[in-house]
């Protein structure tokens, strides 16, 4: 019963995200009078005119090009939405740790799974803490590296990089390949991770290909009464630094209808009479199919 209510919830969600996303792309490209939630298609525009079309909406989230089998929104979700937020309101209890500026670099690129976030947090902030000590001027960066003890006394002492024996902190040697520590003159300056907060940008072939096909044949069964069908895919969404695609500069446009024409997807025979492009993060719209509007 509490799976059937999450997935209705996740259901309303949904559509309450869609709606808006639908409403932003029909400003200025469409005069309506009203819009209706569907299933098969998601939804139906009804024109002033009397005229009404289908619309089929969905996110543009490729898979990340450093961990090709995951989308790169789960990667940033996992540290902006829940290890960040943990993170930060553990090292806020700790006077100790204001102006101190950390950037965690995780060995799985996917980041560590909800479940020992807290105890990952705990003794995390309790390590930082107790280093505290050693960087007490402003732009003194330290590197904390974890090795076996038996070869620790093989390495030089180095005021830039603490060595710790892994045998004494196994669950943040289970996931981290080092930590960098500096002092900010920001009170409680954000923490950073470099596996969510950088990544490659630029458009996929692969992805639109897969978006094509797969809404291509999902819309095979629908009962359309010979109205037109609109494929809307949103990009520039939040927490998925990849789906961001520019269509503010005309080089950049020219770029993306490259990308497109790899896909070799067949336009003309695809049950979609208008497919567009939208940029959610500044409601740019650019028609994809067909090319002259």
């Amino acid at each position: 019963m509490k799976n059937i209510k999450r997935s209705h919830i996740s259901d309303m969600k949904k559509k309450i995200i869609e709606k808006h996303q639908l409403e932003m792309f029909l400003k200025g490209i469409v005069n309506y009078s009203s819009i209706k939630c569907s299933e098969k298609p998601d939804w139906w525009v009804q024109c002033n005119d009397g005229s009404e079309f289908a619309v089929e909406i969905t996110e543009y989230h490729p898979f990340d090009l450093m961990s090709p089998r995951r989308k790169r929104k789960e990667i940033e979700v996992c540290w902006f939405e829940y290890l960040w937020p943990t993170l930060d309101k553990v090292r806020r209890i700790r006077d100790s740790l204001k102006y101190i500026y950390a950037t965690l670099y995780f060995k799985n690129k996917l980041l560590p799974p909800r479940k020992n976030h807290k105890r990952i947090a705990k003794i995390l902030i309790e390590l930082i803490a107790e280093l505290t000590p050693k960087f007490s001027s402003i732009g003194k960066e330290i590197e904390i590296n974890f090795l076996p003890r038996d070869v620790l006394n093989a390495f030089p002492q180095n005021e830039k990089i603490i060595r710790l024996a892994r045998e004494d902190w196994p669950l943040l040697d289970d996931y981290f390949s080092h930590i960098s520590i500096n002092r900010y003159e920001v009170l409680w300056p954000p923490w950073d991770c470099p596996q969510a907060s950088t990544s490659f940008v630029s458009p996929s072939s692969d992805e639109f290909n897969r978006i094509f096909k797969n809404k291509s044949l999902k819309a095979k069964g629908y009962e359309l009464h010979n109205k037109p069908l609109w494929l809307l895919i949103v990009c520039g969404l939040k927490y998925d630094t990849t789906s961001q695609i520019f269509l503010f500069n005309l080089e950049y446009k020219e770029k993306l209808f490259k990308f497109i024409e790899d896909t070799k997807f067949n336009f003309d025979e695809s049950p979609f009479n208008e497919i567009w492009l939208l940029q959610q993060f500044d409601s740019e719209k650019l028609c994809l199919y067909p090319r002259n509007l």
